[in-house]
């Protein structure tokens, strides 16, 4: 599944961002996935087009069971979370990680100034 976000991010900035999976439902709590292989993943893989910034698709690929995945954070480089955004599948609902060889993918896009 690939998601497409709009936050104003700066060009310098672009290589300093990560991606982190959470595991909560509520927006305001900060739950980091952990376990079953998973492991946050620095952003440097960016492709610049006009005012869009395109990161190639990154792809988390699970070791066993992680429950229920309800999206990622976009962190700077001081771990403050930039941005918040859902994970559905095709059926709307956040990916369940069950067994070893589950993925999610997500195609991180940014509006750069």
């Amino acid at each position: 599944m690939a998601l497409t976000v709009n936050p104003i991010v700066q060009l310098r900035a672009l290589t300093t961002l990560g991606l982190t999976l959470h595991l909560s439902v509520h927006p305001s709590q900060t739950i980091e996935a952990s376990g079953a292989g998973y492991r946050a993943v620095p952003l440097t893989a960016w492709t610049v087009e006009g005012k869009r910034a395109l990161h190639r698709e990154i792809v988390f690929t699970f070791s066993g069971a992680l429950g229920t995945v309800y999206g990622y954070y976009v962190t700077g480089p001081d771990g403050a979370v930039l941005l918040r955004d859902d994970i559905r599948t095709p059926e709307g609902d956040p990916p369940v990680i069950r067994v070893a060889g589950d993925e999610i993918a997500i195609t991180p896009v940014l509006r750069v100034l």
